[in-house]
């Protein structure tokens, strides 16, 4: 086992780094969960309602759909849509 010594300057940054890094994980990890209206998610894409549907009807986007509401998870539409080339403005 290796034992490495650092000033605390260099302990500082390491630090100020992993907390950044942890913040960015947090951050993304809330992301994932969010889940868009169609309203919502046609804020992010340039594409029409229509289009939308077809998507969906398609299985091109996957979506959940809970009582009468369509509600999409935003990192698996991210996913998706750039599997078909379409580069969401997220």
């Amino acid at each position: 086992m290796k034992v490495y010594n650092f000033s605390e300057n260099e302990y500082s940054e390491i630090n100020m780094k992993l907390d950044k890094l942890l913040q960015w994980i947090e951050q993304n990890e809330k992301q994932d969960k969010e889940l868009l209206t169609t309203d919502q998610l046609l804020k992010y894409i340039p594409i029409s309602r229509r289009t939308m549907q077809n998507y969906r009807d398609r299985k091109v986007i996957r979506f959940r759909k809970i009582g009468r509401k369509i509600l999409y998870n935003l990192y698996e539409v991210k996913q998706d849509l750039e599997k078909v080339g379409m580069a969401p403005r997220f």
